[in-house]
C-alpha cells in the first residue's frame, strides 16, 4: 500500500455498523410489548420483537429506565400522583407561617399537614425505605453531591 501512496501506517477510517437493535423505533416496540404485560421475562420481550437479549436489557434500563420489582417491569421515575404527594408535603412545609397566638392559623397548619401526610401511600415508604443501605452507601459515594436520584436506584 506504501507503493500505491499510502504515508501512514494509521487505518483508515471505516463506517460504523448502523443501530437497529437500539433505534427509536426498537426502543418504542419494547416500550408496548411491556406495557401491554409488565411480567414478561426479557427473553419473551426478545421473542416478541426479534432482538437479542442484551440490547433488550439495555433498552429497558438504560433507554426506557425500567427495573424488575416483583417480577414486574418498573419505571425508576416517579409518578405524577407521587410527584404530587411530594409537592403537598413541602408545600405544606414552606408555606410562611406568622402564629400571633392565632389558633385559626394553627388548625388550618395542622390540616393542611395531616392531609399532605396521609396522600403518603405504604408502598412509597416500603420504596424509600427498601434499600435504604444502598442509598446511604451511594449518597457518601456522592460526597454529599446532587443525590435525588437514589431513591429510584435498584
Amino acid at each position: 500500500q506504501f507503493k500505491e501512496g499510502r504515508t501512514s501506517c494509521d487505518n483508515e477510517p471505516k463506517q460504523a455498523w448502523p443501530r437497529t437493535s437500539r433505534s427509536d423505533n426498537m426502543v418504542e416496540q419494547v416500550e408496548k410489548v411491556v406495557l401491554e404485560d409488565r411480567r414478561l421475562s426479557v427473553e419473551n420481550i426478545t421473542s416478541k420483537v426479534g432482538i437479542s437479549v442484551g440490547s433488550v436489557h439495555t433498552i429497558l434500563h438504560e433507554d426506557l429506565r425500567m427495573r424488575k420489582v416483583s417480577s414486574r417491569w418498573e419505571p425508576r421515575i416517579l409518578a405524577d400522583d407521587h410527584k404530587a404527594a411530594r409537592m403537598a408535603i413541602c408545600q405544606a412545609t414552606l408555606t410562611p407561617i406568622s402564629l400571633d397566638n392565632n389558633l385559626e392559623v394553627v388548625v388550618e397548619l395542622r390540616a393542611q399537614i395531616i392531609q399532605a401526610h396521609n396522600e403518603i401511600t405504604e408502598d412509597m415508604c416500603r420504596r424509600v425505605f427498601s434499600n435504604i443501605k444502598v442509598h446511604v452507601e451511594e449518597a457518601a459515594r456522592c460526597k454529599g453531591g446532587h443525590t435525588e436520584h437514589l431513591i429510584h436506584r435498584e
